[in-house]
């Protein structure tokens, strides 16, 4: 099966806010860069046979409709819950708050949203679920930090090393498994 991750295109949304889970709109050149993804990812997927999956999020939802009108939408693949930091400046976040989840953002929740392995275990369950269908090619929709979490599972690597992986918007990732087994064919494409 090959699993192409694609990050939603830029979004209106200030340098500097903690905007996660927040259904924020896109930026103005959303127009040009849907397009710039769908042509890229037809590269490497026949968009038009291929299984298509959505965050609920208004920023997935219309490059999902782009790649393909038939998709599904799933609220595991939301992007992180920040809870009470959500649409904050992160110079405006408590420091004591943000130094302690920083130095432990994998396990230690953010006041009123999630940890990091909070929302590994959401994502690969979904993608438990997608490895048991028979789809040829899958197409996920989402966000940055969900590609992180399936980019470590298919590597193996710790969840506190997925900040080392640029994950640019409009980008694509892909992964593959087979027989039991997960690869990496290319990531931030």
């Amino acid at each position: 099966m090959e699993i192409f991750l694609v990050r939603h295109t830029s979004v209106n949304v200030p340098k500097g806010i903690c905007y996660g889970k927040s259904d924020v709109g896109l930026s103005e050149r959303a127009s040009a860069e849907i397009k710039n993804t769908v042509e890229r990812l037809s590269n490497h997927c026949d968009i038009k046979t291929a299984k298509v999956w959505s965050s609920p999020a208004t920023r997935c939802l219309q490059l999902a409709e782009s790649i393909n009108a038939q998709f599904d939408i799933d609220e595991r693949l939301w992007e992180m819950n920040f809870g009470d930091w959500e649409m904050k400046a992160w110079d405006d976040i408590k420091r004591k708050e943000s130094e302690t989840w920083m130095m432990d953002f994998v396990n230690v929740r953010t006041p009123n949203g999630e940890s990091f392995k909070e929302l590994s275990a959401r994502a690969n369950e979904f993608l438990d679920e997608v490895i048991d269908q028979s789809h040829r090619q899958v197409v996920l929709v989402n966000h940055a930090a969900t590609i992180r979490t399936l980019i470590c599972r298919a590597l193996d690597l710790d969840l506190k090393n997925a900040f080392r992986m640029e994950i640019d918007y409009g980008s694509i990732s892909k992964i593959t498994y087979k027989n039991g087994f997960w690869s990496v064919r290319f990531i931030n494409n």
